[in-house]
């Protein structure tokens, strides 16, 4: 989450003989003498055969490497925590809920928009060692929380207490990206899943229009955007940049419920800084911003 640039339980890496078997159990590694030497005696000519893996320990996602770069890993579906979307008057204060389910767990960091406060955070299932806030003052709470036999979708996850100075959406204000804790989820069902807000009208029924936050931002290469839609119709995707010129128009056949598109940055005609991404299906529109390399 930010908070320990090593890892406190020994060191941040460890160096074990490629050859070496591990146990089926990895409790066990913590009490093994993992080989980290390997001896050759009377040495008389080339070995081409010594080799060693390099372990970061505690690194769940297996995203980092020995050479410093992050592997993008394509996450094959988006899920989100759910909270309830509201229209914030300026010095009003206001408490919302987070609750999500059908996962194993989740990081990310919630990045509060200019202009919205948090006052205060009460827990939930997540607690103090689930939360990073020593950036709050920039805007900035990451967090990473996880539960063996899944997150109980009926008990709230945090609440918290925020106070606005701009007439705005919630969800204009705050969103899940990756400036701290690089934001993903792990499902019941498996596998690795983008991680975003959703925010629901109190008045919905059914399904609600909603447009996510793509992952990842920033970008160079590709990003994928997720949306969800209320009915079965042709939608319209628009990206304009910084000074409001269009630069790509996607019509697409979108399915009432989760779609997803990718963005691929030759599709943008060079466009690179903060771009502004609109979707509309019939009186339903929504825009998010998104950052090109």
């Amino acid at each position: 989450m930010g908070q320990e640039e090593n890892y406190i339980a020994g060191p941040t890496w460890q160096f074990v003989d490629r050859d070496y078997a591990f146990s089926d159990d990895p409790s066990e590694w913590l009490s093994e003498n993992l080989p980290s030497v390997i001896n050759f005696n009377d040495l008389t000519g080339d070995i081409l055969n010594a080799d060693f893996y390099a372990l970061e320990m505690g690194n769940v996602s297996s995203a980092q490497f020995a050479n410093g770069l992050v592997e993008e890993v394509e996450a094959r579906s988006s899920v989100a925590l759910i909270t309830d979307e509201l229209d914030l008057t300026p010095g009003e204060e206001y408490s919302i809920e987070f609750r999500a389910s059908d996962l194993y767990g989740f990081q990310g960091t919630l990045e509060f928009a200019p202009g919205l406060e948090l006052i205060d955070l009460e827990y939930g299932q997540l607690q103090a060692e689930h939360v990073n806030l020593d950036l709050i003052s920039e805007g900035l709470m990451s967090f990473s929380y996880e539960k063996v036999d899944g997150i109980d979708e009926n008990s709230p996850l945090f609440s918290l207490r925020i106070r606005s100075s701009l007439q705005a959406s919630l969800s204009d204000l705050l969103s899940i990206t990756n400036r701290i804790t690089k934001s993903e989820a792990y499902p019941l069902d498996g596998g690795l899943a983008n991680l975003g807000i959703d925010f629901v009208q109190s008045n919905d029924v059914g399904i609600a229009f909603l447009l996510e936050q793509n992952m990842p931002n920033p970008f160079q290469d590709f990003t994928q955007i997720a949306f969800q839609l209320p009915v079965t119709a042709k939608a319209t995707l628009v990206i304009e940049d910084a000074i409001g010129r269009v630069i790509m128009i996607r019509e697409i056949d979108g399915n009432a419920g989760f779609n997803q598109v990718g963005i691929y940055s030759e599709e943008l005609n060079g466009a690179k800084g903060v771009l502004t991404y609109r979707l509309t299906q019939g009186d339903n529109m929504a825009s998010r911003r998104m950052i090109s390399n």
